[in-house]
């Protein structure tokens, strides 16, 4: 399993996406290990002054404790429990129908690709 980008059309439900989204034990657990030791790097570059503008959260369930074997005061633990590493951005109809969709899509992808090439880099 890697890292991705997703876009969804729907009336009224599109968006686009990009990470990993509920990956196997194993490489959930490649993530986590990578990022404990790498989550600055991470950090940055979720917290881009452009990245957040465009991505402001990442998605998804959380674990309610520390994920096995990492300590609960971990530095970093808030992103380590997490089950999935995605972030998406809702699509307005009006943007979706325009003769600049497919430009717009590309320029969000190109915010997403250091996201998904640090999960690369996690898993191998």
């Amino acid at each position: 399993m890697n890292p991705g980008y997703y876009f969804h059309i729907e009336p009224g439900s599109s968006f686009i996406g990009g990470g990993i989204y509920m990956p196997p034990a194993e490489p959930l657990k490649q993530i986590r290990n990578y990022m404990a030791e790498n989550a600055e790097e991470f950090l940055e570059i979720t917290n881009d002054g452009n990245f957040k503008k465009i991505f402001p959260e990442m998605y998804d369930d959380k674990l309610k404790t520390a994920p096995k074997g990492f300590p609960k005061d971990h530095e970093f633990i808030d992103i380590l429990r997490y089950k999935s590493f995605i972030f998406s951005r809702e699509m307005e109809d009006e943007v979706v129908v325009s003769d600049k969709y497919i430009q717009h899509v590309l320029e969000l992808f190109e915010q997403l690709h250091p996201v998904n090439a640090f999960l690369n880099e996690a898993l191998t």
